[in-house]
């Protein structure tokens, strides 16, 4: 996973490529909190990745996400994959995000639709 901050547009666009797992995302969000990007709108491009993480680990993450929440605002993610397993365990992060005020997490096949809800989900 890699990411860019773009300053004018106030958004970080992050590829993800490959198999993602746990590690490399808790890794990426270690990064963006030491840069002082976690109150930023996100997309996550990972329509050429692929996961192994398993149900329990996506709750870690949801636990994860609410500690580094309450340090501070945390931006709307939008996560674009074409897997079915990737776009799976992304909607099961988003619908757990929402069930337990975490952050906002919008998952999409498509970078269009997923920008679109970004966009409307967090306006600059």
């Amino acid at each position: 996973m890699r990411y860019n901050f773009d300053r004018q547009l106030k958004m970080v666009f992050t590829v993800a490529e490959g198999v993602v797992s746990l590690k490399e995302i808790l890794e990426h969000l270690d990064g963006e909190a030491s840069e002082g990007l976690l109150a930023y709108r996100e997309i996550i491009d990972a329509s050429a990745a692929s996961t192994d993480l398993t149900s329990e680990e996506v709750r870690q993450l949801v636990s994860r996400l609410q500690t580094m929440a309450r340090g501070g605002l945390f931006g709307a993610t939008c996560v674009v994959a074409t897997d079915d397993v990737f776009f799976g365990m992304a909607m099961m992060l988003g619908i757990l995000c929402e069930l337990s005020d975490g952050p906002k997490i919008g998952v999409f096949r498509s970078l269009d639709k997923g920008l679109e809800w970004l966009v409307l989900a967090s306006p600059v």
